[in-house]
C-alpha cells in the first residue's frame, strides 16, 4: 500500500513516530480498510469470501502498516480486520509481533501482581484476552511460511508465552491450531505430526490434550492418495486407550478423510475385522450407554451402523458433491445425521449444504414428514433442528431457505404460524418459546 502512505517506511526508520502520528496513520488504514470492502462485489465475496480478500488486500501492506495497525489500542479482536492483519504481521515478522504481545501479558503480570513462576494465568481475569487471541494468530501467521519452526516455538518450554503460564488459554484456541497450524504442518511433514501424536501426553511438553489436535492436523493436511489402511493399522494401539475426544477426532474427520478420498476402500475396510480393533474395541466410549439415543425419530439405527455417521457428515460438509451422492444410496442414515448434528450452529454454507441433502436424497414427501418428526420432538431439539436447515433469526431469509427443501405452502405457513405463536406442531409446552419473532414476520 506504498500509494496510501508516501515515505512511510524512511519516516519510522528515521525518527521515532509520535502517538498522534502514528494515530493518524492508523486512521488512514482504516479509511483504507473501509474503502476496499465497499469494493468488493456481491459474487465477489461468494466467491472468494470476504475473509480471502481481507487477506489478499492486508498482503500489499507494508511491515511498518501492520505494525502500527497491530500496536493501536482501539483495533481489537472483534474487528473483521483484525486477524488478517495480526496474521500477516506474524508471518513476515513474526520475532516483533510476539514481543509486542509478551510484553503486554508481562506488564499485566507485573500491574496483577501475576506470580514469577510458571502456571496458569487466566488471561480472561486480568482482561487480556486480545494479547492471547493475537499470539495464536501469530504464529498461524508464521506457519504459513515456516510450520515446523512455528509449531516447535509454540510447544517449547523454553518460550517466553510458556514460562508466562498462557500455554494452557492459547491451546483453547482450536480452530486456529488445528487448521493453520497443524495441518499445513501436516501438509509438509506428516510422519513429524504422527511423532508428535504418539508423543503427546508422554512428554513435558505436549500434553494429553493435544493428541485430537495432533490427529485433526493430519485429518486437514493428508493428501487423498495417502495409504489410509496403513495408518489406522499404525493407529490401533494408539487409539485403544485413548480418551473419548481424540477417538471422536479419529471417527470423523480423520476417517471422514478416507471415505473422500476412496469410498469403495474406505466401506470395505470399516466392514472388515481390521476395523473393529479401531472403532470397537472401546465400544463403552463409542456408543452412547442409552440406546434410546439412537431411536431417532422413532426409527432405531442399528448400532453397527452409527460410528460412520460423524465420519459422513464430515466427508458431507467438506466435499458435498460427491457425498451426496453416497447418501441417497445409504438413506437410512440421514435422520442420524440429524441427531448428530443436534445442538450445532451451521453457517449459511452448511446450511445450504444440509438443504441440498434433503432434496437430493428425500422425496418431498419425506423431506416433509422428516421435518415434521425433528419439530415434534419438543425443547431445545426442535429449536435445534429448526436451525440447522433455516436461519429463523431474518425472516426473509427463513422463507427463502425453506422454499429450497420444496416443501409444501401449508407446511411453512404452519411453521411460521407456530413460531409467531411460540409453540410448536405437537408440542405444548412451546419449544420455540425462545425465539424473539420480529412484527415484520406477515
Amino acid at each position: 500500500m506504498k500509494w496510501l502512505i508516501p515515505n512511510l517506511i524512511f519516516f519510522l526508520t528515521s525518527v521515532s513516530a509520535l502517538a498522534e502520528d502514528r494515530s493518524r496513520i492508523f486512521t488512514e488504514l482504516r479509511e483504507a480498510m473501509t474503502a476496499e470492502s465497499s469494493s468488493w462485489t456481491p459474487a465477489e465475496i461468494e466467491k472468494i469470501g470476504s475473509q480471502e480478500l481481507r487477506w489478499r488486500f492486508v498482503k500489499t501492506w507494508e511491515v511498518a502498516e501492520l505494525e502500527i495497525a497491530a500496536r493501536n489500542e482501539n483495533f481489537r479482536e472483534e474487528d473483521s480486520w483484525w486477524t488478517p492483519v495480526i496474521k500477516r504481521w506474524g508471518m513476515v515478522d513474526h520475532e516483533s509481533a510476539l514481543s509486542f504481545f509478551l510484553d503486554r501479558l508481562y506488564r499485566a503480570r507485573i500491574e496483577h501482581a501475576w506470580p514469577a513462576r510458571e502456571g496458569h494465568f487466566s488471561l480472561r481475569q486480568y482482561s487480556e484476552e486480545n494479547a492471547g487471541y493475537a499470539l495464536v494468530r501469530i504464529f498461524a501467521g508464521w506457519a504459513r511460511s515456516n510450520p515446523r519452526e512455528a509449531w516447535q516455538h509454540f510447544t517449547d518450554l523454553e518460550s517466553e508465552h510458556r514460562k508466562m503460564g498462557v500455554f494452557r488459554d492459547l491451546v483453547h484456541q482450536e480452530a486456529f491450531i488445528v487448521h493453520e497450524m497443524l495441518g499445513p504442518l501436516a501438509k509438509d511433514h506428516p510422519e513429524f505430526v504422527f511423532s508428535e501424536f504418539q508423543r503427546a501426553g508422554l512428554s513435558d511438553d505436549l500434553g494429553v490434550e493435544m493428541r485430537p489436535y495432533l490427529l485433526a492436523g493430519l485429518a486437514e493436511g493428508l493428501p487423498n492418495d495417502t495409504d489410509w489402511a496403513e495408518l489406522f493399522g499404525r493407529l490401533e494401539n494408539e487409539l485403544r486407550h485413548d480418551q473419548r475426544p481424540t477417538l471422536r477426532v479419529a471417527q470423523g474427520p480423520l476417517f471422514g478423510r478416507w471415505l473422500e478420498a476412496d469410498v469403495k476402500a474406505a466401506e470395505t475396510w470399516y466392514e472388515s475385522e481390521a476395523s473393529k480393533a479401531v472403532f470397537r474395541a472401546s465400544r463403552r466410549v463409542w456408543w452412547r450407554e442409552n440406546l434410546r439415543e439412537f431411536e431417532i425419530y422413532g426409527n432405531a439405527v442399528p448400532l453397527e451402523e452409527t460410528p460412520i455417521i460423524r465420519a459422513a457428515l464430515c466427508w458431507l460438509l467438506k466435499s458435498p458433491e460427491d457425498a451426496v451422492k453416497w447418501f441417497r444410496d445409504h438413506r437410512e442414515l440421514i435422520p442420524a445425521l440429524f441427531e448428530e448434528l443436534a445442538g450445532s450452529s451451521p453457517d449459511a454454507d452448511e446450511r445450504q449444504i444440509l438443504r441440498r441433502l434433503l432434496v437430493f436424497c428425500l422425496h418431498k414427501t419425506e423431506r416433509e414428514r422428516l421435518f415434521r418428526q425433528m419439530m415434534m420432538v419438543g425443547g431445545s431439539s426442535s429449536r435445534s433442528s429448526i436451525r440447522l436447515l433455516a436461519d429463523f433469526g431474518d425472516p426473509a431469509r427463513f422463507q427463502r431457505e425453506l422454499a429450497e427443501l420444496d416443501i409444501s405452502d401449508q407446511f411453512v405457513a404452519g411453521m411460521i404460524k407456530a413460531l409467531k405463536s411460540k409453540a410448536t406442531f405437537g408440542d405444548g409446552d412451546g419449544a420455540f418459546g425462545d425465539i424473539q419473532i420480529e412484527e415484520d414476520w406477515d
